[in-house]
């Protein structure tokens, strides 16, 4: 292996490395926002708005919003 394929390799190993500890950041302020939103009582799915007598697979729209259709 030559010189400039040594600093090539180690340049890719460093770019994922970096890459990998940014996503943990990513998800945790993910993880935090949703608990929030939650706490607040915006940004969450209201359940009663499905109507379970129909099967998703047969009409999504209407088993997500028939209810409030």
């Amino acid at each position: 292996m030559n010189k400039t394929n040594k600093i090539i390799n180690s340049a890719v190993v460093l770019v994922i490395l970096t890459a990998c500890s940014t996503a943990k950041n990513t998800d945790t302020k993910v993880a935090t926002e949703s608990v929030n939103a939650e706490r607040i009582g915006t940004k969450t799915i209201d359940l009663s708005y499905m109507d379970k007598s129909i099967k998703p697979q047969d009409d999504f729209f209407n088993f997500a919003n028939g209810a409030w259709v």
